[in-house]
Order: structure tokens, then sequence, then C-alpha cells
């Protein structure tokens, strides 16, 4: 089985912004495990549990939702967290939810919908994940931070491509690979 998920590749500046942003966390003495940088991804989707015969499918789905969308830029907000209020066990990076980031994560869970993958419940909320809280120590420091930080500067940044990963749990945290790239717009 091949645990995987749809999203976005984000490019350097980005992940340059969420590493100065990791680092910061670290420093707060909260207990965390931060992503590396360079596997940084905005999900979509996560899917699960797939096997290798999944996979044609799935990259049609994706062609075609990736197919009917120009490419468009994003660009970053600041910190937030999960849950929003209390005990932060998530922290992440907002990303400004554009009409164009939208129309493509309903039509690709539409498309997946339809090959039997259950659809999120929760809404849609674009976001990069900085770290994941392992702990209670300083959660009120971490909490100030947030707030503190909510008016970063916006890194805006082109989106071009959208790609199926398969996710490798290891002790060290999780590793991903991609299975799969599709370029938004209509092919030449």
């Amino acid at each position: 089985m091949i645990r995987s998920f749809v999203a976005l590749p984000v490019p350097e500046p980005v992940r340059a912004q969420a590493a100065t942003m990791m680092n910061q966390i670290r420093r707060l003495g909260v207990p965390v495990r931060c992503p590396l940088a360079a596997s940084l991804h905005l999900s979509l989707t996560f899917l699960g549990d797939i096997e290798e015969s999944d996979i044609a499918g799935i990259q049609s789905v994706l062609e075609t939702a990736a197919h009917a969308i120009s490419p468009f830029k994003l660009e970053t907000t600041g910190p937030g967290a999960f849950p929003a209020s209390g005990s932060p066990r998530v922290v992440w990076l907002g990303i400004a939810p554009s009409p164009e980031l939208m129309e493509l994560q309903k039509r690709v869970c539409g498309g997946l919908s339809s090959l039997g993958f259950q659809q999120e419940q929760r809404p849609f909320l674009p976001h990069l994940t900085l770290a994941r809280v392992k702990g209670r120590k300083g959660l009120s420091r971490l909490r100030q931070w947030i707030e503190k930080d909510s008016d970063v500067a916006a890194v805006a940044f082109p989106v071009e491509c959208l790609a199926l990963y398969q996710s490798v749990l290891q002790p060290t945290g999780a590793r991903y690979r991609r299975l799969a790239t599709v370029a938004f717009g209509l092919p030449s």
C-alpha cells in the first residue's frame, strides 16, 4: 500500500519564509517536530493508502482538473494553528484562498470521489504545516508568537502544477516522493 496525498509544490522563496518561521518556533522552547523546508507542500487532499494500480486513474483525474485551470499566483498570509483556540497541535503558515485554488481543490476532490475516495468533511483551509506540537510546555509563548507574527510580509508565488505524492512515515518524520506531476493549462 502507498500512503498518498495530492498537493501543490511550493517554490524556494516560500520554503525560505517557512524555514525562518520554523526556526523562530524552535527557539520558543516548545516541544515541536518541524518538517524539512524542502518537503513543504500545499495539500489539496489526503488519499490514504492506495494500490500502485490506482495511480493511473488518479493521474487521469489530476490531468482533467489541472488542464481546466491556467497557472495562477498565490501568496502567504501569516501563521495560525489548529485548533484555533486553546492548545495548538499544528502550527501553520496560511495561504490566501484564491478563486483558482478553491476551484482546483473542488475539481480534484470531485474527480477523486468518482473513483471512490472519501471527500474531506472539514472546509478546505490552505496552509503549509510549520510544526506539530508534541507537548504542553511553552504553549503561551507559542500563542503569543502566532499573534505577534500574524502580520508577516506576504510572499507571492506562481503555481504551475500539482502532484500526487507518496508519504513514507519514518521516526524522523515523513518523507515525500512525487508519483505524478501534472502541469496546469491545456496540453499542447
